[in-house]
């Protein structure tokens, strides 16, 4: 046999153990052990922090029904321009600008 006929011998062998697999039997106990390890983790996670999650989620829906009323009840009056002097007049008077200063402002 020379190298390349031994390579793919080796590889045939190796692909037929693929083929003839043994199947493991299960542990008997194993659903046993698993179940238990479940139930102990379920009894340790009590926490402090179980209980405020509820809280929490119930003063954040709570704060955005607030945010949400507030919001489209405000009054709130936007101020439109027509033109670029008197959005100047309005900005002197909200900046409390000098007559030299706001002539930087007008628009050109």
């Amino acid at each position: 046999m020379n190298k390349q006929e031994k390579i793919q011998h080796e590889i045939d062998k190796t692909l037929g153990l693929f083929e003839t697999k043994e199947s493991l039997p299960p542990n008997p106990y194993f659903y046993t052990r698993i179940k238990q390890r479940l139930n102990e983790r379920s009894k340790k996670k009590f926490s402090v922090f179980s209980v405020l999650k509820p809280a929490f989620f119930t003063a954040l829906i709570a704060l955005n029904l607030t945010t949400a009323i507030w919001y489209t009840s405000s009054d709130v009056s936007v101020v439109s321009s027509d033109t670029d002097l008197e959005l100047v007049d309005i900005l002197k008077s909200d900046l409390n600008l000098e007559r030299d200063q706001t002539e930087k402002l007008l628009f050109e």
